[in-house]
């Protein structure tokens, strides 16, 4: 005769007190088993690995050692292994109570109900732990209750529920699924044959989410599963980089997280539990790439693909397509798939847009305009996507991320501008004399930023700007080298430092020197001489022309010369003195410009005649 199982955690009185709980009231016979079938068919209907898996993370967090997790796939049923804490009586109470929770503040599980999602596979779970175990039945169950004619008439009315009357169970009763290197195994034997089919459902189910969203998870190992199933999963932690290995496949994805309190005010109106647990924490990841680049979001089979949902921080129904997945102390309704209304959920999602923004700062400080590739876009999919989106966007807004062209600084996007059309070398260049111009390798992203308040400016405006600066001639050379790959319309009010100090915008009319010219010479003509260290071919492009006698010697040099005969004879001189050296230089022959022939000059007599 077999020995009888150890009753460490005492479960005979655990169900002595249920069963007459339930003898003195039929109705708490029926709450029980509605609530029961409320959270397996409902809230934890399809959460049976995520479950499991929290309770593995919270179970190494207590014992302070990785998270490991082995599933094991057989003909006859399951078993969900894992180290860390071993089952207590708190933790056994809580099992059979279905309404409260032995966890403390530090854990992801809060409501003591998530072991309900075994129930979508067996009538029969079993769990064995260094300290004793303890199993549930549903036939057993209804066996305890026909001893009793009172509890055998509520029998009539429904089944039991399957999680309220515990009975011992021991390790040795595991058989094959018992593993000695694992503290707690969990043993899921098939209600019918549909649920081999939803368990393997649920293994698909893992995604690289459940390391984000449980850091104290290190590792899942599937046995027993198709080959189309991912064996095993493997997570490590680098400072904000957690790397995760599917089958040796690396996936990788950057983490920023916070954390704080509610507030009394916060926790108001929220249930007495969720008042005990006053702390809250959250993190971002978004997918990099080996070198720690910004990725899109990973592609491939389901298996792969983390649900872009809130995770709150096991995963809800609430859609977010951002650039990000989030985890969180997010407070859930009783369905467990939404986020609660009021005070708590509002404090944790201010916080969430606070530290996204975080995050893409600091992207952009270490990768520049990759940074510009987590704005989240207009689109909206949800109302806490919406309320997200809105609030991230308005400290985008007012918060430096953006990379000023001249020393590199990040500046608020209503900080810079874009020029349009864009010419990166341009850019830089000027960027050496005029600050607000955006970075060129944000301007991929101009359209992002233009959301956010950063302005766009013609080159007309730029231009502006240059032609107040005080600059040298290699400086201004630099400048229209690489203004060269500008359109002509960019380049119509180009600035051009003339021989005099002036500046005008207006390259065609003005006069390059060239060989044995002086550009006083011409200066003193009235002609607009470029400064001879600024002389470019881009000029000549825009109108700029050496000097031509037929072209810039005409009847208006003539009507100057003739006002200054009675003004100011000796500079009339100066002036005809000056053009004969101009007409030498530029090989003007005797008699080839004979338009020029009414132009007074001084004879030795001191009279002024013709030319000609």
């Amino acid at each position: 005769m077999s020995q009888p199982p150890a009753d460490p955690f005492d479960t005979a009185r655990l169900r002595l007190a249920v069963l007459d709980a339930w003898w003195s009231s039929p109705t708490r016979y029926r709450e029980d088993a509605n609530l029961e079938e409320d959270y397996a068919l409902g809230a934890y209907r399809d959460r049976l690995i995520v479950e499991l898996a929290q309770n593995a993370a919270d179970a190494a967090r207590a014992a302070g050692v990785p998270g490991r997790l082995r599933i094991v796939l057989a003909d006859d049923g399951m078993a969900v292994a894992n180290t860390g804490a071993p089952l207590d009586d708190a933790g056994v109470r809580s099992l059979a109570a279905m309404r409260a929770s032995s966890k403390d503040d530090g854990s992801v599980g809060r409501f003591g109900v998530g072991f309900a999602a075994v129930l979508s596979v067996t009538d029969a779970p079993a769990l064995a732990s260094r300290a004793g175990g303890v199993r549930f039945s549903r036939a057993d169950s209804a066996d305890l209750m026909r001893a009793d004619p009172g509890l055998a008439k509520l029998l009539d009315d429904r089944p039991p529920p399957v999680l309220r009357l515990p009975l011992p169970y021991e390790r040795r009763d595991l058989g094959e699924f018992d593993t000695g290197e694992f503290d707690t195994v969990v043993a899921l034997p098939w209600r019918d044959a549909a649920s081999a089919e939803r368990a393997l459902a649920a293994v698909r189910g893992i995604d690289d989410a459940l390391f984000i969203a449980l850091p104290d998870l290190a590792e899942v190992v599937v046995e027993g599963a198709p080959d189309d199933v991912a064996r095993r999963w493997e997570a490590s932690r680098d400072d904000d980089l957690l790397t995760v290995t599917v089958d040796g496949e690396q996936r990788r994805w950057r983490l920023h997280g916070t954390r704080g309190e509610w507030t009394p005010a916060d926790l108001a109106d929220a249930p007495t539990e969720q008042r005990a647990r006053t702390a809250w924490s959250l993190t971002w990841a978004i997918p990099v790439t080996s070198d720690g680049s910004v990725a899109g979001w990973p592609a491939g089979e389901a298996q792969a693909v983390p649900r872009r949902v809130v995770h709150a921080p096991t995963p809800t129904d609430e859609p977010l397509a951002l650039p990000g997945l989030l985890a969180g102390d997010f407070p859930v309704d009783a369905s467990r798939r939404r986020l609660a209304d009021g005070p708590m959920t509002e404090a944790v999602l201010e916080a969430a847009a606070a530290a996204y923004v975080e995050l893409v700062q600091r992207v952009a400080q270490e990768r520049g305009a990759q940074a510009a590739t987590l704005v989240p876009g207009p689109d909206l999919v949800g109302p806490v996507d919406a309320e997200l989106r809105s609030e991230i966007r308005a400290r985008l807004r007012t918060t430096p991320w953006v990379t000023a062209a001249d020393d590199g600084r990040l500046a608020m996007p209503s900080e810079l501008v874009i020029v349009e059309p864009s010419d990166d070398e341009l850019v830089r260049v000027l960027s050496q004399h005029v600050s607000d111009l955006l970075r060129p390798e944000w301007l991929t992203h101009a359209a992002t930023l233009r959301g956010l308040g950063t302005e766009t400016r013609p080159w007309a405006d730029v231009w502006d700007v240059v032609a107040g600066l005080e600059l040298n001639g290699e400086q201004w050379s630099a400048i229209f080298e690489a203004a060269t790959r500008l359109d002509r319309s960019a380049l119509e009010s180009l600035p051009v430092p003339l021989a005099d100090g002036r500046i005008v915008r207006d390259a065609r009319r003005c006069v390059l020197s060239v060989g044995e010219q002086s550009s006083n010479d011409l200066t003193t003509l009235g002609l607009d001489v470029v400064e001879p260290a600024t002389q470019h071919s881009l000029l000549e492009r825009l109108g700029a022309q050496e000097f031509d006698p037929r072209r810039h010697l005409d009847v208006d040099f003539v009507r100057r010369v003739e006002s200054l005969v009675e003004l100011d004879p000796v500079q009339a001189r100066e002036l005809i003195e000056t053009a004969v050296r101009v007409l030498a230089a530029a090989g003007a022959a005797p008699g080839e410009l004979i338009e020029l022939g009414i132009t007074p000059v001084v004879t030795h007599s001191g009279n002024w005649v013709p030319a000609s």
